[in-house]
């Protein structure tokens, strides 16, 4: 077997070191399944003897995903032959191999021919082929790692798909079952890859959070100029917090984390912006549902907290509290144990809170329920106010496009007539959408629009 597996990849992926490093590896390994299948000399006798390489010094985020997540080295072979056609595809050329009594594939090679891509695509036959030989026992043992349920598939890594999925594609060697599903990664993850940007790991099932993710950018946020003032002091903290904590006198003062609270009406944009706050540092913005850390139990909120802030410290997340005011309310006086025990939850979360050493947003309608002892302790409070009617006419020409077709001088009546948020235009301008589809126009009417509106006013108990 040929130690010395050349690799050619684009440009784009030549300088991570993490993937090359699987990637070669996993050539190795399927040229030793092919050469043990076919009788072949090997110098291994299974190419499970052929161990994957040790990523710990690795700093790539490809590196960081195979420690945060505990790949096992079958998971990762899988996530390299996911990847092969995007890389180097002529890797799985050794998979057109004939069978010469058949004068055909091999049909447990698996794989799918698309004209469209010309080289082969891998199944799930393939990845079964490639991690259990003809085991037939190991390959049943293996499927559930690529079905539905399975950690792969259920966090959007892999996208199994049928071959239809390719109208040009046929089956290299047809199978007619669930191994013929085609194997890629899912579209978030080949982005990252291409792009070369980070890789956001998946929250464990005993932290109540989700991702805050974001497809549109700052040019689509649309807020006043008192707001974007008040968030270039959470960029400049984020661009200089390790040069401002060594600072001499301030820095010793200083806490080593950052807390900021979003306060406006609904659909103003509080959480659109923590999203894209994370999306121009590189960083996972998780929002934690608060009702799920609290636990009738004295002392498992606490535990709650505490794994929630180690886990964040450890991967680096922005954490993102909404209607955090149901917390940081407040205080009554304390009248039974239940209070006490409350309080001792609120001040262990404040605790945490003050020695995180990343950025934590607070999100809140209602800024005047806070108590003002918490107030104090936020490093800044940053007002989304309902957009005026210059505002608004931005909100509407960015969410229609310049191919919709409306006329200026509507959208401008819309602006000045209708008091709503971004995310009520929002969705007055899907239904309008959605209704010039249907009935097969080019662009949505100010009728249209209207229309949307006032059945999204009327959601909120508002006439217009």
């Amino acid at each position: 077997m040929n130690q010395q597996t050349r690799i050619e990849l684009p440009d784009h992926v030549k300088d991570r070191q993490d993937i090359l490093s699987d990637f070669t590896w996993f050539k190795r390994v399927l040229a030793a399944r092919m050469a043990l299948y076919f009788g072949q000399e090997c110098d291994v006798a299974t190419p499970y003897e052929i161990a994957p390489p040790n990523l710990d010094e690795m700093d790539g985020t490809y590196a960081q995903l195979v420690k945060d997540w505990q790949l096992t080295p079958e998971l990762r072979l899988i996530l390299m032959l996911a990847l092969a056609p995007e890389i180097e595809s002529e890797a799985l050329d050794p998979f057109f191999i004939k069978n010469a009594v058949y004068d055909r594939g091999h049909s447990e090679f698996g794989g799918i021919v698309s004209e469209r891509h010309g080289g082969f695509l891998p199944t799930v036959e393939t990845a079964l082929f490639l991690l259990a030989g003809a085991d037939a026992a190991l390959k049943l043992a293996l499927l559930p790692c690529l079905q539905r349920g399975s950690f792969l598939v259920d966090n959007w890594i892999l996208d199994i798909g049928t071959a239809e999925a390719f109208s040009e594609s046929k089956p290299a060697h047809s199978m007619g079952t669930y191994g013929n599903n085609l194997l890629r990664l899912s579209d978030t993850m080949l982005s990252h890859v291409r792009d070369g940007g980070r890789i956001f790991s998946p929250i464990p099932n005993n932290i109540p959070a989700i991702v805050v993710e974001t497809s549109l950018c700052w040019d689509d946020l649309i807020i006043s100029e008192h707001t974007d003032n008040a968030l270039n002091t959470i960029f400049a903290w984020l661009d200089h917090r390790e040069s401002l904590a060594v600072l001499d006198g301030i820095g010793k003062h200083l806490k080593p984390g950052y807390t900021a609270l979003f306060h406006g009406p609904p659909g103003t944009g509080k959480t659109l912006t923590a999203g894209l706050i994370g999306k121009r540092v590189g960083q996972m913005v998780v929002a934690v549902d608060l009702s799920q850390l609290v636990s009738k139990y004295i002392g498992e909120t606490e535990k709650n907290i505490e794994r929630l802030f180690v886990e964040a410290e450890r991967r680096g997340w922005i954490l993102f509290f909404d209607e955090a005011d149901a917390v940081f309310g407040k205080r009554t006086q304390v009248t039974s144990s239940n209070d006490r025990h409350a309080n001792t939850e609120t001040a262990f979360l404040l605790q945490r809170l003050e020695s995180f050493q990343g950025l934590v947003i607070l999100a809140s309608n209602l800024p005047a329920n806070f108590d003002d002892t918490y107030m104090r302790r936020f490093q800044s409070v940053v007002h989304f106010p309902m957009p005026d009617a210059s505002m608004r006419q931005r909100l509407y020409q960015n969410c229609l496009g310049k191919s919709a077709g409306v006329d200026s001088n509507d959208i401008k009546a819309l602006a000045k007539q209708y008091e709503v948020t971004g995310s009520t235009i929002v969705n007055a301008i899907r239904y309008a959408w959605l209704m010039t589809l249907s009935a097969d126009k080019s662009s949505p009417s100010k009728q249209d629009i209207e229309e949307g509106l006032r059945l999204e006013l009327a959601k909120e108990g508002k006439s217009r």
